[in-house]
């Protein structure tokens, strides 16, 4: 939805960025339309590094829930 498929897509911000762009274009609409009641959004991301993985560190993760209802918005 976000990217070109030849578009090549790396690292960096795609749990906090595409979730919010996919939020709000799309899933937002639903819930005005009365398509969606109740959405629950996890944005999620992680620190990965080959380093790291290499020396047996633990990977530094993290994720943020919003929980959507229709007519709070």
């Amino acid at each position: 939805m976000i990217y070109h498929e030849d578009q090549p897509v790396l690292a960096g911000g795609s749990g906090c960025g595409c979730s919010a762009s996919v939020f709000y274009g799309h899933i937002i609409n639903k819930i005005k339309k009365g398509e969606l009641k109740k959405v629950l959004i996890v944005a999620t991301g992680a620190l990965l590094s080959p380093l790291s993985y290499q020396q047996k560190e633990s990977i530094p993760c993290i994720a943020h829930a919003v929980s959507i209802e229709q007519g709070v918005i």
